[in-house]
């Protein structure tokens, strides 16, 4: 038996069909399916929902002849059926107008499974007709694979499939199934009967899958709200199907007749005569001029917005997600509109927005990446938006600023509209930021804004000003096709963090804790996350001539170098009197006491009705860079050190896409835990490497020189971005070796030729306030004094000391040029007087043996040591570089000195440099208690309980005193070390 015919058991459907004019529903199932090509392993058609008339007709269709030249037209209903079939007699009929619109389109497309559904008057039977049809024949059908023709498979004429999203056909398959098939039930009746898959034609879920699945070479697979989204691309797409080929304007005229006004004004298409018969035969004639009583009756993509609630909005996701899960290869076939939408719990509710949503792309059609795109936080009610976003219309003269929240988002929309409205001051103090430059989604977001800011937005007068938080995947798709301009933002997490939860608490209402907002910031579980993957997949578009990338701190660091870089994306000039005048306009300050953009009365609107009036809160807050350290704990900082380094895991290192990566990722580094077996557990215990990933402004070429990981105390990953943002003046002169390379000797050198050889000073003033060591507070792990901030603050000129690696430098050294003098001294000396300096001054207590493993792996802090040297060395040549050797200057100091002297454009006597060479003299050295440290080592023994040993800071000096306290094995694997690190570089160190 081909059909089995099986009573509908379930409850619901027993107890309302009579009174929902469903009594002839049945359950099919067709046994007869074997011949079917599809790819579903163990594939059995479930039984489908039809009418008892379908005994009628069931076995014909099975069995009817099947042409070559047939064009077969299947979707689910209400899926733009009859549309798909006017495109498709058109373009196969040489574009027939004429004929198109005197024979109907039942006519000349027989939809063939109708008279199984429902009685049709006499002489209509489109069953008949098909099969009496000259060829080529137009044949449609609702019907799923299995109850097709047996002898389609064979055959394989031409098929077109469409299928429509579930919420637009459930909508509208109710109202068709109000005025053509009686039914008499609610529309909210009627989508738990579609839920519960009792409505004619479903499984609606099996029914695309199955088509999707169809081994079947010969078949177009169409989706309506493609053809809704560009028309001419779906009939070029038609037309390569038929191999038709017709001209532009024949293409547009076509457009214009399948237009959706056209359309329903088309009595051959809009089948108006069936629609007022049936109303007259179940006495509804006050229905007639029911707008929702047409065939073609609406045929938007998001129509359904207007007439479902929420709780069928849900209702219809979550049967879709448990018939189709996201990660299903269906889901963009099943998915309501274009994304998966997920309820989910959070603690993270607020007046605000009081329930959260986990969404999901899955129409990548346009996606401008290669990468799938990740799921995002929205308030629920985008559910009812996310669409209407994605197909909004984009103009080339839109220009769009997009950040993740409070990033610079106000301070970029002031920038960008003034240089873009010729530095229109008088419109920008007059008209409110928020309406020259406005907020696309807020409207779609926020519980508490009844404005539809979505629809507001694209009703603007052009040129618009647009702005958004919304991660690229969920903005609209025409951005990547139109290409307007799109100015992004970047800030660093801890930053956003804490200026994030200030806001969420005032102007969201957020009541919770600042640990469940910080905990949920690192679980990509607050609105508008993930967080760092909205940045990355802006960075991967940096070079695309329509996408300017900037990042707070940059503009934070030097807005007005910044500015020019602005203008010349907007194609706008202006003279530096303007951009000073403009930088100045743009100054924290000066945006803070704005009330066109500091949101005075939206903030005061907020907390009122949050119930914090009387709290103090602006809008635009502090704007400090790294003030984060002054708001999160410690743990926390640590938790989002590690929560970037795993979202920029697995990235390419020195491609351009890793090398930016950490722009966005806050500091400009990666930092990765060291796990260090020591035979001293008291030393080396918390250390990290840290990498350079920004390569803004870095000296070398990093495909010859990339900035490799120093060793360092874990202590250093809370100062490297203040390090690297250091402020650096063309006075200062900076002094950087690697350690124990002859840096005191150099210090007291360059101080006093800089100084007019200010003995006095120099014995009454010890060596390290008159140099400071910048780095010393920032990994020291028993002093507290921030000796960044000591630098920062020295009288000018400033003389600063440094053992950090090239990259973890400032980055102004490379841009201001102030005088830099670095000291190279052999790697085996360099190890013996190192160990020595670790014993006594941060209490190392393993063997020296240990101790040399540790430096030729480069796991002792300022490794590694030779790349140290390697890196300046690249730079010698530079005008503001003197590169020196300590074994040179233990050569001949006194014929070293004249150099040094040109070097800082100074000029001595030759008494002047004898008397100078005198008092740099080891011996000189040693016993000055100003360059010899002396309080500094009591101070360092008696904290390594090492008080009564004996220890000079200026131990001995003497160059090759390696050999008589290095083991010979240990000189031969310094050698091939050596030997190893510098192979490829002219860099020979100097023994002698």
């Amino acid at each position: 038996m081909t059909f089995e015919f099986i009573d509908i058991e379930d409850p619901t459907f027993q107890a309302t069909c009579r009174e929902r004019n469903e009594e002839d529903y049945v359950l099919v199932r067709c046994n007869d399916y074997a011949s079917v090509p599809i790819n579903l392993p163990n594939w059995t058609p479930e039984p489908v929902c039809l009418s008892r008339r379908y005994e009628r007709i069931g076995q014909t269709i099975k069995d009817m002849e099947v042409r070559p030249d047939d064009v077969w037209i299947v979707t689910y209903p209400k899926s733009g059926t009859t549309w798909t079939q006017e495109l498709i007699w058109l373009v196969c009929n040489e574009l027939n107008f004429q004929q198109a619109k005197d024979v109907s389109i039942d006519a000349r497309f027989p939809f063939i499974d109708l008279s199984g559904l429902r009685d049709l008057p006499e002489p209509f039977n489109p069953l008949r007709d098909a099969l009496e049809m000259p060829s080529p024949r137009f044949i449609k059908s609702h019907l799923p694979p299995a109850f097709l023709p047996n002898a389609l498979w064979t055959v394989q004429p031409k098929l077109v499939y469409v299928r429509r999203n579930p919420k637009s056909v459930a909508v509208s398959y109710y109202h068709h199934s109000v005025s053509l098939h009686c039914y008499k039930g609610t529309l909210e009746q009627f989508i738990r009967s579609m839920i519960n898959e009792l409505v004619y034609y479903s499984p609606y879920h099996k029914h695309l899958i199955e088509y999707s699945e169809l081994r079947y070479p010969n078949m177009l697979s169409l989706c309506f709200e493609d053809m809704k989204q560009d028309l001419h691309s779906a009939i070029r797409q038609v037309c390569k199907f038929f191999n038709k080929t017709y001209t532009d304007d024949q293409i547009e005229q076509l457009a214009t007749h399948l237009g959706f006004d056209h359309m329903r004004q088309n009595a051959s298409v809009n089948r108006r005569q069936w629609i007022e018969y049936n109303l007259k035969q179940t006495d509804r004639t006050d229905k007639l001029d029911d707008n929702d009583m047409q065939f073609i009756r609406r045929g938007e993509t998001d129509g359904w917005r207007t007439e479902l609630s929420t709780e069928m909005i849900e209702a219809i996701d979550s049967w879709t997600l448990k018939k189709v899960p996201q990660d299903s290869k269906y889901a963009p076939f099943t998915m309501s509109s274009s994304f998966a939408i997920v309820d989910i719990d959070t603690d993270l509710s607020c007046p605000g927005a009081s329930s959260f949503v986990e969404i999901q792309l899955n129409d990548l059609t346009d996606y401008p990446l290669a990468s799938t795109p990740s799921p995002a936080i929205v308030p629920a009610k985008f559910r009812n938006y996310a669409q209407q976003v994605r197909d909004m219309q984009v103009h080339e003269d839109d220009v769009w600023i997009v950040t993740y929240p409070k990033c610079g988002t106000t301070w970029t929309q002031e920038m960008v509209w003034l240089i873009d409205h010729d530095l229109d001051y008088e419109t920008a103090r007059n008209v409110n930021l928020n309406t020259r430059s406005v907020f696309l989604e807020i409207g779609a977001i926020a519980d508490r804004i009844p404005v539809d800011t979505v629809t507001a937005t694209a009703n603007l007068k052009r040129p618009r000003h647009i702005k958004s938080h919304l991660p690229l995947a969920l903005l609209p798709r025409q951005l990547w096709t139109v290409n307007p301009k799109i100015i992004y933002v970047s800030r660093n997490p801890k930053d956003v963090a804490v200026s994030y939860l200030y806001h969420y608490q005032m102007i969201m209402g957020y009541r919770g804790t600042k640990e469940a907002f910080l905990n949920g910031l690192l679980e990509d579980r607050v609105m508008f996350c993930p967080q760092v993957k909205h940045a990355l997949d802006f960075w991967a578009l940096k070079n695309e001539q329509n996408v300017l990338f900037l990042t707070y701190e940059s503009m934070k660091r030097d807005l007005r170098n910044v500015l020019p870089r602005v203008c010349d994306f907007f194609g706008k000039a202006y003279t530096d009197n303007q951009l000073d005048a403009l930088t100045v306009h743009l100054s924290f300050d000066e945006m803070k006491k704005n009330p066109s953009t500091n949101n005075d009365q939206m903030v005061r609107s907020a907390m009122k009705m949050n119930d914090r009036e009387g709290e103090q809160f602006e809008f635009m807050r502090k704007g400090i860079v790294g003030d984060f350290r002054n708001e999160l704990s410690q743990e926390y900082i640590e938790k989002f050190d590690k929560f970037i380094e795993q979202q920029l895991a697995g990235m390419p290192r020195w491609t351009y896409t890793s090398s930016c990566a950490t722009i966005m990722a806050s500091t400009s580094f990666t930092f990765t835990d060291v796990a260090q077996e020591s035979v001293d557990p008291d030393w080396n215990s918390q250390n990290i490497l840290v990498q350079l990933n920004d390569l803004t402004d870095y000296p070398l070429d990093a495909t010859l020189n990339p900035p490799g990981p120093m060793f360092v105390s874990a202590k250093y990953r809370n100062y490297a971005q203040h390090v690297r943002d250091f402020q650096v003046y063309e006075d200062d002169v900076w002094i950087v070796t690697f350690p124990k390379s002859g840096t005191t000797w150099t210090e007291e050198m360059v101080w006093l030729i800089n100084h007019g050889l200010d003995y006095k000073t120099a014995r009454d003033i010890k060596l390290n306030t008159r140099s400071t060591f910048i780095e010393f507070g920032a990994i020291a792990d028993r002093h507290s004094i921030n000796t960044i901030d000591v630098a920062s603050n020295s009288e000018r000129p400033r003389q600063i000391k440094s053992h950090l690696l090239l990259p973890l430098l400032p980055r102004q050294l490379w841009t201001v040029k102030p005088r830099i003098i670095y000291v190279a001294r052999n790697p085996k000396d360099v190890a013996v007087s190192y160990f020595h300096h670790c014993q006594v001054l941060v209490g190392y207590r393993g063997e020296k043996e240990a101790f040399f493993d540790n430096m030729l792996n480069d796991r002792v802090t300022f490794c590694p040591m030779i790349p140290h040297v390697l890196n300046f060395w690249s730079l010698k040549d530079e005008p503001n570089v003197l590169f020196l050797t300590y074994e040179s200057m233990k050569r001949d100091l006194r014929g070293l000195l004249p150099r040094v002297c040109r070097f800082l454009n100074k000029s001595y006597t030759d008494a002047q440099l004898d008397e100078l060479a005198a008092h740099l003299s080891f011996s000189e050295m040693k016993k000055n208690p100003a360059t010899n440290k002396e309080e500094t080592v009591r101070n360092a023994l008696q904290l390594n309980n090492r008080e009564g040993e004996h220890f000079d800071f200026m131990r001995k000096g003497i160059v090759g005193d390696y050999r008589n306290e290095m083991p010979e094995e240990y000189i031969k694997r310094f050698d091939q070390f050596e030997a190893e690190q510098t192979a490829g570089s002219d860099f020979k160190f100097d023994y002698e």
